[in-house]
């Protein structure tokens, strides 16, 4: 029992991106979305949680993709704010709205304030094609959150979790940084539901 758990930890460990704020700026940026965040969301640690990792997700793939350090930051700033209202209404449009709000106060230039707002806006609008590449950024760490080992312990208590997560695999994504990260995990997923499957099978036998 213990290798097939030991099996997950060692997947997790595999999926992890490291979480670093650019700069002071952006640190400014992140005490004041998490502080709205929290007074928005039921949920909100793990909506942080979240907020983390798809952070974590959009500078590795801004990395691969070769972005300028100043990409690289509207990719940190979108997906720190894309969020902050999500347990609301029209949540993308809100935190657009409060992005620019706040960006403005901290002075940064107009172009950047408009490439975050554009990415925050349409980050869940599966009807429009996005244009750049941090908008792009941006939709592909938020949905490949869903999918690997992470995602599968996250959500193991959840009803038909297989069947979620098959569908879950059926994602649009933009970049060939971010297929990579999809094909490793699919595998981990896959590789997630066997274990489970094992796991089960031991257990009765157990009994």
């Amino acid at each position: 029992m213990f290798d097939e758990i030991n099996k997950f930890f060692v997947m997790v460990k595999d999926e992890e991106f490291i979480f670093v704020i650019p700069n002071e700026r952006c640190r400014k940026a992140t005490a004041i979305a998490i502080t709205e965040m929290s007074k928005h969301n039921k949920n909100f640690v793990n909506l942080l949680n979240h907020t983390f990792r798809v952070a974590g997700a959009s500078m590795y793939i801004a990395q691969k993709e070769k972005l300028t350090a100043a990409s690289k930051e509207i990719c940190f700033l979108s997906a720190i704010f894309h969020d902050v209202f999500k347990e609301e209404e029209n949540h993308d449009v809100k935190g657009r709205d409060f992005a620019i709000k706040i960006l403005k106060s901290l002075k940064y230039r107009q172009n950047v304030i408009e490439k975050v707002a554009e990415s925050i806006a349409d980050h869940s609008n599966s009807e429009k094609f996005l244009h750049t590449v941090e908008a792009k950024i941006l939709w592909d760490a938020d949905k490949l959150d869903k999918l690997g080992a992470t995602a599968f312990l996250r959500r193991i208590n959840e009803r038909n979790l297989k069947i979620r997560l098959e569908k879950d695999k059926n994602i649009f994504l933009y970049l060939d940084s971010s297929k990579e990260i999809y094909r490793k995990r699919t595998e981990h997923t896959n590789e997630c539901l066997d274990t489970e499957e094992k796991m089960i099978k031991k257990d009765k036998i157990l009994k």
